[in-house]
């Protein structure tokens, strides 16, 4: 537009022949061309920083800094920046701010994510467009790709977790281990009265002046498969969203407590919807220790979604082949089917161990008798998991 205008300004001086009209021409000439010069030098001497924690809980706050630094001797007469956001991080869906940098300063933006729901969320894009001072040429625009951030499940801390075990020898958190493997040392500790001489490490001995014995890690440990049960028709229409989440919380609190405190291996399996893929497919984490698995299937947790025609009762029977003869498997559902109850006996009578837990958020506490000696557990709400299982 104002190039079209000055187009017009010069043939009406053309026709007048007059030279003040030409030095007017000349001079909104100059400004044009050394306003279009300084937009588009811009994004060539400016540095952009995102900096925030990209993994946090539901319900903590993660705080998110924006810089941008001028390095150029030319100020930045005016900058718009524009950050979208996802509606569940922020309420406002956008931070937005203009101002102005001048040579070698550094602008510094800064807000708050509330992490209210679990997934996985794009923090960004960044848009950032350069004016000039007159607004007479289109503004540059620069655009700084999204960075993702995942918000894992609630974790509940669990006083204790009394899952049943089928093997003998399952190695629970005792102070003696009741089998153990003498080729894996995992430490040593002082001499007691009764230790075979064969278990001391000479060694360590001569090197502390007190006579110590090698520690030796469990050949055996229990394995847990937490399944998941996330066919929307297993939980009431009324509060579906409600118990899902409580399901979500339950296996995530179940998995950190194995693996955090207990030190023992959990794995996970459901069937659920995928967003990264668009469609139902099969979370499946065979169990293990660690706490990188245990962020894994964090991860897992976090990005599944409610789907429809899980078949729930086929993948506990897939996964029985999976799991060794005395594992645990724990059965998260909010649906106390007979089909359900018969596959629990099924497992138990192939060797594994099973418990079952049914998601009723907000109805009255009731009482379910263990189906031939599986143990059932009702929870009710996040306090019912702090107290135990």
């Amino acid at each position: 537009m104002f190039f079209f205008a000055l187009l017009l300004m010069f043939l009406l001086a053309v026709w007048l022949r007059e030279d003040f009209f030409f030095k007017i021409i000349y001079l909104f000439a100059m400004i044009y061309v050394l306003s279009r010069l300084w937009v588009h030098r811009f994004g060539k001497k400016q540095i952009f920083r995102r900096d925030f924690t990209t993994r946090a809980f539901v319900g903590e706050m993660v705080d998110v800094t924006l810089s941008v630094e001028n390095t150029d001797w030319l100020p930045v007469l005016g900058l718009e920046l524009r950050e979208d956001l996802p509606i569940d991080l922020i309420s406002s869906g956008r931070v937005r701010e203009a101002f102005a940098l001048m040579p070698k300063e550094k602008k510094i933006i800064s807000y708050t994510l509330r992490c209210r729901q679990r997934g996985f969320f794009p923090v960004g894009p960044l848009h950032m467009g350069a004016l000039d001072l007159l607004g007479i040429v289109p503004p540059k625009k620069l655009v700084f790709p999204a960075m993702r951030m995942t918000v894992y499940p609630h974790v509940v801390p669990i006083e204790e977790l009394g899952l049943p075990t089928r093997f003998p020898f399952a190695v629970l958190p005792t102070p003696s281990p009741l089998f153990e493997d003498p080729w894996r040392v995992i430490g040593v500790r002082d001499y007691v009265t009764g230790d075979s001489p064969r278990r001391i490490h000479w060694t360590a001995s001569a090197r502390s002046g007190n006579l110590l014995v090698k520690r030796y890690k469990p050949a055996i440990a229990r394995e847990t498969l937490i399944c998941l049960d996330f066919d929307e028709d297993s939980y009431d229409l009324r509060r579906r969203y409600e118990a899902s989440e409580l399901a979500v919380t339950a296996a995530a609190s179940i998995a950190n407590h194995i693996v955090g405190r207990e030190g023992l291996a959990v794995g996970l399996a459901a069937w659920a919807h995928n967003p990264a893929m668009g469609q139902q497919s099969l979370f499946s984490l065979p169990p293990r220790s660690g706490r990188g698995h245990l962020l894994t299937l964090l991860e897992a947790l976090a990005l599944m979604r409610l789907t429809k025609d899980a078949l729930f009762v086929d993948l506990l029977r897939q996964q029985k082949g999976a799991l060794p003869w005395g594992a645990t498997m724990v059965v998260i559902t909010g649906n106390k089917s007979q089909a359900l109850l018969d596959t629990l006996l099924y497992l138990r009578q192939s060797g594994l161990a099973a418990a079952l837990l049914l998601v009723c958020p907000g109805k009255p506490s009731l009482e379910f008798e263990d189906p031939a000696g599986i143990p059932v557990y009702s929870i009710w709400h996040e306090p019912d998991l702090e107290k135990g299982l």
